[in-house]
């Protein structure tokens, strides 16, 4: 779909829960190796790909780039849960 630019906390949300979405179904195909699967994300996506991995536990790795800066109001609990994981 389209880029919309200066989308609300909201939109941004929705936008994770379809990313996440995403990830289920492919990680729902019988050819992919559930133990490999990364997210990647640029910009806005490597903010929507944080926001999914710290949710969820069947990632292998999580990839981001240039993250946009999005104020933290948008994100929800995802930066609290950024911090309570462990190092290493």
């Amino acid at each position: 779909r389209r880029f919309v630019p200066n989308l609300g906390p909201t939109e941004i949300g929705r936008e994770a829960d379809e990313l996440s979405k995403v990830v289920s179904r492919i990680i729902a195909m019988p050819d992919i190796d559930r133990t490999k699967v990364a997210l990647t994300g640029h910009s806005r996506g490597a903010t929507l790909a944080l926001m999914v991995a710290v949710r969820r536990r069947d990632l292998a790795a999580v990839v981001l780039t240039a993250p946009a800066p999005i104020p933290s109001r948008f994100l929800g609990d995802t930066l609290e849960r950024v911090r309570s994981m462990p190092a290493g």
